[in-house]
């Protein structure tokens, strides 16, 4: 009885400790003692599904089973609870320093404005002691003093407060959907420049965003005398981007999937363009396509790559005009393929009734055909009975002639 009780006290413990585990943990828990859980996506049933194993476990093995197998659950949820904290220790020690970096930068800043105010109220000293001199000097350059120095006093120099240039996100390996894209990092760096930011100051924020570890980060962090379009061209051939001639001809032979939608093949076409305009601008790229070519072999593309030709013959207007707006096309596009979906919904509700009627005509000559197959078989078997009930003892002339034959 105290084994018993000893159980059932381990498992209430090991059910307690359940709830510090996150999902993801939960699920490993189920995989080591065999649980199907692929489907259950709250820690609630997870729990549930965990607490009802160990109940089984106790009553239908033997206690010293089922105590080892307790016990084995319960390092391995303690284990887990452990390196939970450990991360959130990590975490703590990374916020602070991002804390103590951030509170460096704001001090350093605020020495910054000092430093501009010290010389704003030197430059205020100075114009009133220059204002003194010519007040002591003619009176027609008082008056023009008078003119000139309200504007000159009340004009302060401008201090403008930057924040330092940062990369929203983080640059991995290609294919993480997590990461950046390197469409979206080059425009990030683009609008970095617009700014006014320095390309000195850009590098450095992207060289950052990189996930520690990456040999990339490693060897941008030790390459000396690094320029923005040596960084571009190893950002490139990092995230494996096509050069600009494969880009063409990959938008020259684009096509519709057949399980793909106009808008979905129209937008993959538009971001084919849009990475073929910013590899044909970039300095250092294999060759160069100009706006209209590319503009042009995109409308082309569009026309010979839709499947439908029924969505070809409405957009074919807007596909002859070279200056057509991206966004007027997709308008144009939802509204074709809204009367294209309308037009086959009615064409299949058609084919339906017809196929119907079909079928109740063909049931009907069916019926018609069987009717007339029994009526010809019952007469059959009636001329077949007709004939069964023919006297057996009629005999031909020849036989009766010989036996009146007189011997």
């Amino acid at each position: 009885m105290s084994d018993t009780l000893d159980l059932e006290e381990l498992a209430e413990t090991l059910s307690e400790k359940l709830w510090l585990l996150q999902l993801n943990q939960l699920q490993k828990v189920c995989v080591e003692i065999k649980i199907q859980s692929e489907t259950v996506a709250t820690r609630r049933a997870l729990i549930r599904l965990i607490t009802e194993s160990m109940d089984s476990v106790i009553d239908d093995e033997e206690q010293d089973v089922a105590a080892h197998h307790l016990r084995t659950l319960m390092k391995q949820v303690d284990q887990m609870i452990g390196n939970s904290e450990n991360t959130d220790d990590e975490e703590n020690t990374e916020s602070t320093a991002q804390t103590s970096q951030k509170t460096a930068e704001e001090i350093s800043l605020a020495e910054k404005y000092s430093q501009l105010q010290l010389s704003s109220q030197a430059l205020q000293d100075e114009v009133r002691w220059l204002s003194e001199r010519l007040n002591s000097a003619s009176p027609s350059q008082a008056s023009v003093t008078q003119n000139v120095m309200p504007t000159t006093v009340n004009r302060l120099p401008e201090v403008t407060i930057r924040r330092d240039f940062k990369i929203c996100g983080q640059i991995g390996e290609k294919g993480q959907k997590e990461k950046l894209s390197y469409t979206n990092l080059m425009h990030q760096i683009d609008r970095g420049l617009m700014r006014g930011h320095s390309e000195a100051e850009v590098m450095e924020a992207v060289i950052k965003s990189i996930s520690p570890g990456l040999s990339l980060r490693d060897m941008l962090e030790i390459k000396r005398d690094l320029t923005l379009p040596q960084l571009k061209a190893i950002l490139k051939g990092h995230f494996k981007e096509d050069s600009s001639t494969g880009l063409y001809h990959r938008l020259v032979n684009i096509t519709q999937d057949s399980r793909e939608s106009p808008q979905n093949f129209l937008f993959r076409a538009i971001e084919l363009k849009e990475r073929l305009l910013l590899a044909s601008s970039d300095v250092g790229s294999d060759e160069q396509y100009s706006a209209e070519l590319i503009q042009k072999k995109f409308l082309r593309s569009l026309s010979t790559g839709l499947l439908s030709d029924h969505i070809k013959f409405q957009l074919k207007p807007y596909l002859d005009d070279l200056k057509l707006t991206d966004e007027i096309l997709i308008d144009r596009m939802n509204e074709a393929a809204s009367v294209e979906s309308e037009r086959q919904s009615k064409q299949r509700k058609n084919t339906s009734s017809k196929v119907t009627k079909v079928n109740e005509m063909q049931t009907e000559m069916q019926t018609s055909q069987q009717g007339q197959c029994a009526a010809e078989a019952r007469v059959g078997v009636q001329e077949q009975s007709a004939e069964v009930l023919k006297p057996k003892n009629r005999k031909s002339p020849a036989v009766a002639s010989s036996r009146l034959r007189p011997l």
